[in-house]
C-alpha cells in the first residue's frame, strides 16, 4: 500500500486549504484551552468518542495570517477518569464556551454532546474519512475481525455462535479478553495478534467482510471508511453510530447486538457470492461519494470557514 500523502498534496487544494500548514497534535488538560483562546484565534473542537469516563476530543485553533499562509494546530484528548473531572470544572468555569466549533465524528455522538449540555448550533458532524487503497478481487477469503480485545466488543458472544459453514473467521488484535476469546473460539477462527498498518490494510483488502459485533455504543469507527475504500462490506451491531455509515443491504448488513441468531443469519447469508459483490460495490461507491479525501477535505474546510466567520462576527458585534 502507498504511503498516504497530505490531502493538500493529493488533492487540488482550494484557497482555504492553501494556507493551511499540517497540524500539530499533543495530549493536554483541557485548561491550556484558556490560554490559547486568549489569542483570540477562532477554534475548533472534534468529539471522536464517547465512553463511560468522558469523550475523546480535539481541539484545533485556526489562524488565516493573510492570503498565503496560515497555520493550524490540533490537541488531542484522551479519554480518561481525570479528563471527565476536569471537563466537569471547565464546564463550571465555561473555558469551552470560547471554541467556536465542535466537530462530531457522526450525529450518534453529536446528539450525545447535545444531550450533555453543547449548544446544537455549535456543534456539527464530520465524519472520517479513509485514504484510497487497492481495491477486493473477488468475493473475499474470509471474515475479519479487527480491533481491540475487550467483553465490550462483543466477540465472545459471537464465537460462541459462530457458523461452521461460513468458513474462516480471522482476528487481528489483542486485549484483555484474548485468552477467554481463545478458550472458546471453533476451529474455524484464526487468531493473528496485532498487526502493523500495511500488513492489517492487507488482511482488511483480503476479507469476504469486516465484523463489528459491539456490545456498546461506537461512536464511529474508522475501520468502517477503511473497509469501504477496498470494497469490503461490514457487519455491524445495530447500536450508537453504526446505523448511520452502514446502509443495511447496500453497503453491510445490521445486527442486533448480542443476539447470535441475528447474528448467525446476518453471517450465514454472505454464502451468496453475488450478495456480498453487490454489498462490496455499494460499500466502495459510498467510500466514494461519502469517506474519501476529497470529501474530508471539503468538511474540513468548511469547518475552519464557518469557524472563522463566526469569529468574524463575532468581533464586529
Amino acid at each position: 500500500m502507498t504511503e498516504p500523502v497530505p490531502a493538500w498534496r493529493s488533492i487540488h487544494a482550494r484557497p482555504l486549504a492553501r494556507r493551511a500548514l499540517p497540524h500539530t497534535t499533543r495530549r493536554f488538560a483541557p485548561a491550556l484551552l484558556i490560554a490559547l483562546v486568549t489569542t483570540a484565534l477562532p477554534a475548533r473542537a472534534q468529539t471522536s468518542r464517547s465512553t463511560a469516563t468522558g469523550p475523546r476530543v480535539e481541539i484545533t485553533i485556526a489562524k488565516r495570517a493573510s492570503s498565503r499562509s496560515g497555520w493550524t494546530r490540533t490537541w488531542s484528548v484522551n479519554s480518561s477518569g481525570s479528563l471527565a473531572a476536569s471537563l466537569s470544572i471547565h464546564r463550571a468555569l465555561r473555558t469551552f464556551e470560547r471554541v467556536k466549533l465542535f466537530l462530531a465524528v457522526s450525529g450518534f455522538l453529536r446528539a450525545k454532546h447535545i444531550a450533555g449540555g453543547f449548544a446544537p448550533q455549535d456543534i456539527v458532524v464530520k465524519p472520517n474519512f479513509a485514504w484510497p487503497v487497492e481495491r477486493r478481487r473477488g468475493p473475499g477469503e474470509f471474515f475479519l475481525y479487527l480491533g481491540r480485545l475487550s467483553p465490550e466488543k462483543g466477540l465472545h458472544g459471537l464465537l460462541k455462535a459462530w457458523p461452521r459453514q461460513a468458513g474462516r473467521l480471522v482476528v487481528v488484535g489483542d486485549g484483555p479478553d484474548d485468552r477467554r476469546l481463545r478458550e472458546v473460539a471453533p476451529p474455524e477462527v484464526e487468531f493473528r495478534g496485532s498487526l502493523g498498518p500495511q500488513e492489517a490494510a492487507e488482511t482488511l483488502r483480503r476479507a469476504r467482510a469486516l465484523v463489528l459485533p459491539s456490545l456498546s455504543f461506537e461512536g464511529s469507527p474508522r475501520t468502517v471508511p477503511e473497509a469501504y475504500a477496498a470494497g469490503v462490506p461490514v457487519v455491524a451491531s445495530r447500536s450508537g453510530a453504526l446505523p448511520e455509515v452502514i446502509d443495511h443491504g447496500v453497503t453491510g448488513l445490521l445486527a442486533v447486538p448480542g443476539d447470535s441468531s441475528s447474528w448467525t443469519e446476518a453471517i450465514g447469508s454472505l454464502s451468496d457470492d453475488r450478495k456480498v459483490k453487490r454489498l462490496s460495490d455499494g460499500a466502495w461507491q459510498a467510500w466514494r461519494e461519502r469517506y474519501s479525501p476529497e470529501r474530508g477535505l471539503e468538511a474540513l474546510e468548511a469547518s475552519y470557514q464557518r469557524a472563522l466567520n463566526g469569529s468574524s462576527m463575532k468581533r464586529r458585534d
